[in-house]
């Protein structure tokens, strides 16, 4: 006598022709060369699938024996043997899936930087070097970084009521017509301390001990050397432009080398207008930028080393013409930060000339005042030249 025990957790579907015609199918075309270029993960996968089907369908046959008794096992061992084959079927399926996730995963790396979907997005505007470029100028540069200046028509009259009144004014009431002892070459020693050329010197030595051409050639000596000291372009020793300026000029070669690369042209721009507002007393308020207290000593020392030049041509009976040179060169200050910090930038004109002199330098505006620049440079203002030959007469 035969007992059939039959235990089935197999879907509905497992037990149907359709299923069992599929799987031998799978069998039937899993040749050998198809095996060959089947990755082992999809192979593990692929069998311990069709090892879970086959023991989640279980049928045990016992026979009886001759004599009547039962030589099977218990119905309780068997069902427990086919419990624990179908639970061995589902833990090789889950790792084997295990191995697969982790294969995938080295194959393709997720970036754990990278936000959840739960994050919130984060907009990150798309640049290129042609910001960077001169063509673009401060694009890159919020506008609320840029102190407020003048117009230009106001910078070209302050400039020029600082040259006719001031410089004019001041020569004429402290410096006499007389003859002096002083010979040429001392006078230009003294001259090439305010980092003057050869050339220069040599011509300004000659016509200030001329009293024919003295007025005229120390008007245009204390315009030269004042706003030569306030332009950036070119930073000397006794440069009247803020110290922080002055010190990074002076400490990189790079700063002294023409023919500059534009890029590097438009980020000192940048770094100019930048440090004008952080040395601003009030950067809130975007006024003019205004000479610092610490502009004083520099002050003092140029007007000391014009002085070793001057003093050969002082009046006698006037004890004020040092601190006059000294307010007179306050006065230039001011317009000069002013000039330092504007949206534009500017550039000094110095033209050399043997037969004529200049008392009042001319300006280039260089760039607009979202710092793109002028090519060529904008003549804003043009130098004041005066004839030699017209001051003898």
């Amino acid at each position: 006598m035969a007992a059939v025990y039959s235990f089935s957790i197999l879907p509905a579907f497992a037990t149907t022709p359709s299923f069992h015609q599929n799987s031998e199918r799978l069998v039937t075309n899993t040749s050998p060369a198809a095996l060959s270029t089947t990755s082992p993960t999809k192979t593990a996968v692929e069998t311990a699938t069709g090892t879970m089907a086959d023991t989640m369908t279980v049928t045990v046959t016992a026979t009886a024996a001759p004599g009547g008794g039962d030589t099977g096992l218990p119905t309780t061992s068997i069902v427990g043997i086919a419990l624990g084959s179908a639970a061995a079927a589902v833990a090789l399926t889950l790792c084997a899936i295990a191995l697969l996730y982790l294969k995938r995963r080295r194959l393709h790396p997720t970036d754990p930087d990278a936000s959840s979907d739960t994050s919130p997005e984060i907009f990150v505007p798309e640049t290129s070097t042609r910001e960077l470029g001169p063509d673009n100028g401060f694009t890159g540069l919020p506008t609320c970084l840029l102190l407020d200046g003048r117009s230009c028509s106001e910078i070209e009259f302050e400039l020029g009521a600082i040259t006719w009144c001031h410089f004019q004014s001041h020569v004429r009431t402290f410096y006499h017509l007389d003859n002096v002892s002083v010979t040429p070459s001392t006078l230009h020693a003294s001259l090439r301390k305010l980092h003057l050329t050869d050339a220069t010197c040599h011509m300004i030595a000659r016509l200030a001990i001329d009293p024919k051409t003295r007025y005229l050639t120390i008007r245009h000596l204390l315009a030269r050397v004042i706003f030569s000291n306030l332009d950036t372009h070119n930073i000397t020793s006794l440069s009247l432009l803020p110290p922080t300026v002055k010190e990074l000029f002076l400490s990189r070669a790079t700063f002294r080398v023409d023919g500059r690369p534009p890029r590097f042209e438009t980020a000192v721009r940048s770094w100019h207008r930048i440090t004008a507002l952080l040395l601003h007393e009030n950067p809130p308020s975007r006024e003019f930028f205004k000479p610092p207290p610490s502009v004083k000593s520099q002050i003092d020392e140029l007007a000391t080393v014009l002085q070793e030049s001057l003093v050969h041509f002082v009046r006698k009976d006037n004890d004020d013409q040092h601190d006059h040179l000294t307010f007179i060169i306050e006065r230039s200050v001011k317009l000069g930060y002013e000039v330092y910090a504007h949206p534009n930038e500017w550039e000094f004109i110095f033209p050399e000339d043997e037969e004529a002199l200049f008392v009042t330098p001319g300006l280039n505006l260089i760039t607009d005042d979202r710092g793109v620049p002028h090519d060529p440079p904008f003549v804003a203002l043009d130098p004041e030249i005066v004839a030699i030959k017209d001051a003898r007469n």
